[in-house]
């Protein structure tokens, strides 16, 4: 998204945690929503910090851990798998992020990483989406709510599908899109 919509600016991609690119080769470094996904985070970040110019920027957004005041727009699928009876597995994580998903732990995660100038603002916005790309992450298995949604019979995923559509007609929006209200930590900090 970068590359299409700063034409001319240099954008590279790779996966953690082991970087293609040699110590220092970067002046900013962005994750979005990637440290929710790797297994040790605090080896992604070190990983990132080698790849950062001294001086050189990190920006890191992580989901927030939910406190079940705020809507969870960016959980339609797990709350129609809840609903349908889907029996998550104890061997999945349901939310990675929990052990840093509130600012204070966002911010010692990165400054324990070697990172100065830690600051970790929340942001929310409405996500506006079609309702169908939406469901079609997890129906291809991406992520453990994918991972365990696609293993389900057909049956139950119909039944999951039922209560999908049910709690996205409440963020009905134009154009038969949805606006799902999220919410999202932002860490920015120094190398």
């Amino acid at each position: 998204t970068a590359a299409r919509n700063l034409p001319g600016l240099d954008v590279r991609q790779a996966l953690l945690p082991n970087l293609p690119f040699r110590d220092a080769a970067f002046d900013a470094v962005v994750g979005n929503f990637v440290i929710n996904h790797v297994g040790e985070p605090d080896v992604a970040l070190a990983e990132l910090r080698r790849v950062l110019r001294r001086g050189g920027r990190l920006a890191l957004t992580c989901w927030p851990r939910p406190d079940g005041t705020t809507s969870r727009g960016h959980a339609v699928v797990n709350d129609a798998m809840e609903k349908a009876g889907v029996v998550w597995p104890g061997d999945v994580p349901t939310m990675p992020f929990n052990e840093y998903g509130d600012p204070g732990e966002f911010a010692a995660l990165v400054s324990a990483a070697g990172f100065a100038d830690v600051k970790v603002d929340e942001v929310a916005w409405n996500h506006v989406v079609d309702p169908e790309d939406w469901w079609s992450g997890p129906m291809a298995g991406v992520g453990s709510t994918g991972y365990v949604l696609t293993r389900q019979s057909p049956e139950m995923i119909a039944r999951v599908r039922a209560e999908y559509d049910k709690i996205t007609a409440t963020f009905a929006a134009a154009d038969g899109r949805m606006a799902l209200p999220v919410r999202a930590l932002l860490a920015h900090a120094t190398r």
